[in-house]
């Protein structure tokens, strides 16, 4: 039987692991920003005054946006994005 195949661990250092999770962090600003803009502009509204208005809302909508993002990169590739960014590269 051969062993079940995974993805490779990587151990970051201090620095690349706060600069990975700071790369993640602005990849969901940029997905939450789109949905706040879409929804402004369903609304008729300008956003910042949305984002005002409806601060709780949009904050859980972040939080929800992040809980996804992590789950799905971590359960499907064992690794995020900004993760992959500040992997250092091997020299083969």
């Amino acid at each position: 039987e051969s062993a079940p195949v995974g993805a490779p661990i990587i151990r970051l250092g201090f620095f690349r692991r706060i600069k990975a999770i700071f790369i993640d962090l602005l990849i969901i600003g940029l997905f939450w920003l789109v949905a706040a803009g879409v929804a402004s502009r369903m609304l008729d509204e300008p956003i910042i005054n949305l984002i005002i208005d409806q601060a709780g809302a949009l904050g859980i909508l972040y939080g929800v946006l992040m809980v996804v993002y992590f789950f799905m990169f971590f359960l499907f590739l064992g690794e995020t994005p900004g993760g992959r960014l500040v992997t250092p590269k091997s020299r083969d």
